[in-house]
């Protein structure tokens, strides 16, 4: 049997973290046996230790695109002592292998293999420019996976050699997802009870930590949009009484859960609050999106450069139709027409418009739901993403370490 040690930077249970997190518990521990350095302590950390794995913690800071050389000097530094620290936990542990969840991780993990003379594998998760460090850690790494087709063609533009990649298209833990004794209808009443919203209301939403790149405004700009042409018709159609008209509500889970973007949520917060008031709903970050999800009647992604949606598969395992701007992985989801709506990225009007059609079309948002959850189910499991990871593990201790 083979010792892994998944790295981990963030401290964070954000997507990438709940990612690996589910791969570990999927993991045939018949073949290969874990442990884990992350960025700190916290809910990822301790979520890691209940499923079985020695972990340590090394707090890794994150590090910024900068032409300042004293700062250069200053990652040098960092990278140089922590990498070493990692290494002498690599040996330790007596871990044969290393896997880098992300480009930070990797930063740090690629190096520290290195040292310790053990394979490393890259866990490629972002579409970012890699700038001067793009070489340095493509030979860092033994074997890079990436999570979708959009990663592994960005990491062939940085300069990757072909030989490298392995695409392993992410996955999500579909258990949590399947229906309950009280059916689907139980668990939409339950969610909505539980965001207090109305049952009667169309609910339209969208998830992600807010960091620019996801587009956050084009949902709230084209919610709003919607919402004004529907209290248009509402007040045409002779209602006299709107406060008492079940008119559609939005909801966005998530928060800027790395605390990088404080000014962007408070622009984000401030935007919906002048344009929907009430009837947009902000939740803060959840970590029980399998009980929430079913209260949409459908999942809005903006996103610009997404390289894959972890978020937008959630919402097609619960059961919910999704519409997705065609950049990034997404396009890769979903079958258009089928399983959602692609619209063009940016087109703040299609996505207005597609959301209003859905509205307006329960028997379509159904028959889209229900492909949905087939296409989560088939395609995207993370039992599938285990299987291809080991498959990924045995060559990269074959090729061995960076010589």
């Amino acid at each position: 049997m083979k010792r892994v040690m998944l790295v981990s930077a963030s401290a964070r249970l954000g997507g990438a973290e709940r990612s690996i997190l589910e791969i570990a518990r999927s993991i045939d521990r018949q073949r290969f046996d874990l442990c884990a350095v992350v960025g700190g302590p916290g809910e990822f950390a301790d979520s890691l230790r209940e499923a079985g794995l020695d972990l340590d913690v090394v707090e890794m800071p994150r590090i910024s695109r900068t032409t300042d050389p004293v700062k250069i000097a200053g990652y040098v530094a960092t990278v140089t002592k922590l990498s070493r620290t990692i290494a002498g936990l690599v040996l330790s542990q007596g871990a044969d292998l290393v896997h880098a969840n992300g480009i930070l991780g990797h930063i740090y993990a690629g190096e520290a293999a290195k040292q310790a003379k053990r394979p490393c594998v890259w866990h490629a998760r972002d579409i970012i420019k890699l700038g001067p460090l793009a070489g340095h850690e493509q030979r860092n790494a033994a074997l890079v996976v990436a999570i979708s087709e959009a990663v592994r063609s960005h990491l062939l533009r940085e300069g990757t050699p072909e030989a490298k990649l392995r695409l392993v298209m992410n996955g999500i833990d579909l258990g949590p997802f399947g229906v309950q004794a009280d059916g689907e209808n139980g668990r939409r009443e339950a969610a909505r009870a539980e965001l207090g919203l109305d049952p009667g209301a169309f609910v339209a939403g969208s998830a992600g930590t807010f960091v620019p790149w996801k587009r956050h405004e084009d949902f709230i700009r084209a919610f709003a949009a919607l919402a004004e042409e529907e209290t248009t018709l509402a007040a045409r159609g002779g209602t006299v009484d709107l406060a008492n008209t079940v008119l559609s509500r939005a909801v966005l889970f998530g928060d800027d859960i790395f605390l990088e973007h404080g000014r962007y949520a408070f622009d984000l917060k401030k935007q919906a609050d002048e344009l929907l008031g009430s009837r947009f709903l902000f939740t803060g970050w959840r970590s029980d999106v399998p009980l929430v999800m079913p209260a949409l009647d459908v999942f809005v992604s903006a996103s610009d450069g997404e390289p894959f949606g972890r978020a937008i598969v959630e919402a097609m395992a619960a059961g919910v139709p999704v519409i997705v701007t065609d950049s990034g992985g997404k396009a890769e989801i979903v079958e258009d027409g089928v399983s959602g709506v692609l619209v063009p990225q940016g087109d703040v009007a299609a996505l207005a418009e597609a959301m209003g059609s859905l509205m307006r079309d329960p028997q379509r948002r159904e028959r889209m739901g229900e492909a949905a959850r087939e296409r989560a189910k088939s395609s995207f499991s993370v039992e599938r993403v285990a299987r291809e990871l080991m498959a990924v593990w045995d060559e990269a201790l074959e090729v061995g370490p960076r010589t």
